[in-house]
């Protein structure tokens, strides 16, 4: 319920060496209807330009009752730790708990972002989609592994693949981002979607981010 709000609760985005691999797409192009009723028909305004799940073919909804729950939040040497319940961003009835847990475990060699989705439906949804968004191209390397790279450095996607069927697509918008004479161009960004083959009442979505130079 902000002016220049968008729908992006747990979106994060991954840095490894200066170059962010996992990207927030930004602004859009400043039009009326970007500040009007029309805002969400915007993919960087939409939460399906952000890396949040799309639950049964639903996005998050806009407005102030739409919101997460911060449940727990450390710090420490080895591990930082995350964890937020936006089920209610869904406005999805059959949708009783969505947990998104962050983990960085700064301990490993090198450095690894664990994410983990825990949903609990009333019943067995119709589909559930993990998606993630990058400005780069992601490379099926094998299945469980996808990777996207920058200029210096990359990143994998661990995923289970037994669970999870890997979609690439890109999605396309008009923005003035980085152009500081403020020239509207279209974007291209890479949408990576982890569909679940078997979406349950109760179903968990695991995924390891490790980085690599190359």
């Amino acid at each position: 319920d902000e002016p220049h709000n968008h729908n992006d609760i747990g979106s994060f985005l991954f840095h490894v060496g200066g170059e962010t691999l996992l990207v927030d797409a930004g602004m859009g192009e400043d039009t009326k209807q970007y500040f009007g009723p029309e805002r969400y028909t915007y993919l960087v305004a939409r939460s399906a330009g952000h890396s949040v799940p799309i639950v049964e073919d639903g996005e998050q909804r806009a407005g102030a009752a739409h919101r997460a729950t911060v449940l727990s939040h450390s710090v420490s040497e080895e591990e930082d730790a995350f964890a937020i319940d936006m089920a209610a961003a869904y406005g999805n009835d059959n949708l009783l708990s969505l947990i998104r847990r962050f983990r960085f475990l700064k301990a490993e060699a090198p450095p690894v972002l664990s994410l983990r989705d825990e949903f609990r439906f009333a019943r067995a949804p119709a589909s559930v989609v993990e998606r993630f968004v990058s400005f780069a191209a992601p490379d099926a390397v094998s299945p469980g592994r996808v990777r996207i790279a920058g200029e210096k450095f990359a990143v994998d996607l661990l995923y289970d693949a037994d669970r999870f069927e890997f979609r690439p697509g890109i999605g396309e918008y008009m923005s003035h981002r980085g152009n500081p004479q403020r020239r509207v161009m279209k974007m291209e960004l890479h949408l990576l979607d982890f569909v679940a083959k078997h979406p349950d009442a109760e179903l968990s979505a695991e995924f390891r981010f490790v980085p690599a130079a190359l």
